[in-house]
């Protein structure tokens, strides 16, 4: 294994590095200041109005619970133990 003696970066410890990085950094940042841009996405407002929607749902959707309720309650629901078997074998695979 080859050690350059000549590389500075080697012989810094983390925080002369970081300090070494930043400085550097800052500069370049300053030549090329003219070149940043910014624009604004407007899939962020539609983002946001996604998330007030799902936050505004009910946790338990009460239609479905009293349909069900119902169904139960007059005999009417009914359930296939075929189905019911087939799924509880794939969802062990």
């Amino acid at each position: 294994m080859k050690i350059d003696l000549n590389n500075a970066a080697g012989s810094l410890g983390p925080a002369e590095w970081a300090a070494k990085g930043a400085a550097g950094r800052s500069t370049e940042a300053s030549t090329d200041a003219s070149q940043d841009r910014a624009t604004i996405s407007t899939q962020s407002s539609a983002v946001q109005n996604l998330a007030a929607q799902a936050l505004n749902t009910p946790e338990i959707r009460q239609d479905k619970v009293s349909a069900l309720r119902d169904a139960v309650n007059n005999g009417t629901y009914s359930l296939d133990p075929s189905k019911i078997a087939d799924a509880m074998v794939e969802s062990e695979g």
